[in-house]
């Protein structure tokens, strides 16, 4: 038994009054689809074993992007899960955000950014006023704040994450 048959099984059990629906992929590779409804509140999840688990409970029509939030293991899928069914919460989709946002998310000054990046504070100052960034040097940055940069493409009906490996032959991003 794979992971979402767990959380629908999980989720049969400790909902009683809930319909839980699991859709399998059409090929092996596919995505696996979970509809979890208790009385008025909806529940959409959907499991790739390379990615977590995808929640959403906001309608079909407005989830274009994708999920709204993404978690990667059983157990949190299952409390996230439990929460917005039996409390009626709502998913979240994800927060957009400049570099100077996200560091001060994060508490981090612009000084503590630039030491853990080998960089002078002047240059993490002009690199928040930027409209465009070299991939590498944002994946650098997101890593010095703690998180992991992923891209995707949206599509009509889909999203895809996109491999954008940085290579150990790219110069510094400090030197432009």
């Amino acid at each position: 038994m794979n992971r979402i048959e767990l959380l629908a099984q999980r989720l049969r059990t400790h909902l009683r009054d809930a319909s839980v629906e699991l859709e399998p992929p059409a090929s092996p590779q596919g995505v696996w689809r979970l509809t979890a409804r208790v009385e008025d509140r909806l529940l959409a999840i959907e499991w790739r074993p390379s990615r977590g688990f995808g929640l959403s409970s906001s309608p079909v029509e407005d989830r274009s992007g994708g999920p709204d939030e993404v978690v990667r293991d059983l157990d949190h899928a299952f409390e996230r899960a439990m929460v917005l069914l039996r409390d009626g919460g709502t998913t979240l989709r994800p927060q957009e955000a400049g570099l100077r946002e996200l560091r001060e998310f994060r508490r981090i000054s612009q000084g503590q950014l630039a030491s853990a990046l080998g960089m002078r504070q002047a240059a993490i100052s002009k690199i928040e006023t930027r409209e465009v960034l070299d991939v590498t040097l944002l994946r650098r940055i997101v890593a010095s704040l703690g998180g992991e940069l992923e891209i995707q493409a949206r599509f009509p009906g889909y999203t895809m994450r996109l491999r954008a490996q940085a290579t150990r032959d790219e110069p510094p991003s400090s030197a432009r």
